[in-house]
């Protein structure tokens, strides 16, 4: 198999399959370059910030998302570019006096072989799990069907 050739995102975007599979995705997805600029978000990410992807893309991830000058302290962006290597956080804050808790996925996209040129990062809300709300009931559930897995969870 021949090595992949380096594509940029807006390539991979014009698909109307792909967007509507990140669009129809309830977390918020970013393509976002090696400059940590905004070349993609879907529909939840512009729901939740009330901005379109025309008024986001050129735009710092950190800036348009969190209003930060600097790259944000829980990024895991630059060891994606660094080590093009996946790379897995989480982080706390607080939205309409709620704390909620997300986990964000960050991968590299496309390389030229020698250097990680984007990466896609995906922050989904896991308040409900990590509080406890809906592990145990998952739990239940499944340990409730069959008598041997009870004391599993």
């Amino acid at each position: 198999m021949s090595p992949r050739r380096f594509r940029p995102p807006a390539l991979y975007m014009k698909s109307p399959f792909l967007r509507s599979v990140l669009d129809g995705m309830p977390e918020s997805v970013k393509i976002i370059d090696d400059k940590y600029r905004l070349v993609y978000v879907n529909q939840t990410s512009e729901k939740n910030l009330k901005q379109d992807l025309n008024e986001l893309r050129g735009r710092s991830c950190h800036q348009a998302f969190y209003g930060f000058a600097e790259k944000c302290f829980f990024c895991n962006m630059g060891k994606v570019f660094e080590k093009a290597e996946p790379s897995i956080g989480y982080f706390t804050t607080m939205v309409n006096g709620v704390n909620r808790d997300y986990e964000v996925s960050v991968f590299p996209l496309n390389s030229d072989g020698n250097k990680v040129h984007y990466a896609v990062e995906i922050v989904k809300d896991i308040t409900p799990v990590s509080k406890g709300n809906a592990l145990p009931q998952i739990a239940g559930k499944i340990t409730s069907r069959d008598k041997n897995f009870t004391t599993v969870f």
